[in-house]
């Protein structure tokens, strides 16, 4: 199969577990990157779309497939790589528990999960891509829901909320955090409760998913910020 040489995609693949925001890197070993950490990516074929290459890019390189991904940026400055390679850059959502990582990586020697203020030095402009990544990752979180695609199918409104401090690097009001996403009408309470906890048990929620669609379409301000956070 014939690949352009010139263009690539580059994915920057999130996943929140055990309370952490986290970032995919594998230590790849290719004709541009030699036993460094960096980002999931490879050349786009002849025959495939930019979208459809960043989607098996991921399922080849991580094992993991049929997720939420964006568009970030495309990065192309002359001195990013030998042979002037383009690269669209996407970031993905993904939930750990569910989409374990392949034993075996064409490129790669090794693949792991990092928290985000544990990242090592990654390769090429790969810092760059991260950072532009997770800063289109806090507009996107601010206009649509789509943190619920990190989370497992049911959880506790203090999961949810640690999800978004974890996000945008603050705490955030209880009280005014329940008003907002309760007033969204986005989650349907179950009937179960935590389990194996010290304290008193919370309930335990999951999403709407059909207004959760809804929402993904047309967008919804979920103002939960503080008015001062302007970190995008």
């Amino acid at each position: 199969m014939n690949i352009l040489k010139h263009i690539s995609v580059d994915c920057a693949i999130f996943g929140f577990e055990g309370g952490e925001l986290k970032l995919l890197l594998i230590k790849r070993d290719d004709e541009y990157i030699h036993n460094e950490w960096a980002l999931p990516g490879g050349n786009i074929r002849e025959d495939e779309g930019v979208n459809e290459a960043a989607q098996r890019i991921l399922a080849e390189m991580s094992g993991v497939g049929d997720v939420y991904m964006d568009q970030v940026y495309v990065f192309g400055d002359p001195g990013r790589v030998k042979d002037r390679i383009v690269t669209v850059a996407f970031y993905a959502l993904v939930n750990p528990a569910i989409y374990k990582l392949k034993p075996n990586i064409p490129g790669a020697l090794e693949a792991r999960w990092f928290e985000l203020d544990k990242i090592p030095d990654v390769a090429l402009d790969h810092k760059e891509i991260i950072e532009t990544s997770l800063r289109k990752l806090k507009r996107r979180f601010k206009f649509e829901p789509v943190g619920y695609e990190l989370l497992p199918e049911k959880f506790t409104l203090r999961d949810l909320q640690n999800l978004y401090e974890k996000i945008y690097g603050i705490e955030l009001d209880n009280r005014n955090f329940r008003k907002k996403i309760l007033g969204a009408r986005l989650l349907i309470e179950t009937d179960g409760q935590q389990k194996n906890v010290s304290h008193r048990p919370a309930k335990l929620y999951k999403f709407d998913r059909e207004r959760y669609n809804a929402y993904k379409r047309k967008g919804i301000n979920m103002d939960i910020l503080p008015a001062w956070y302007n970190d995008f």
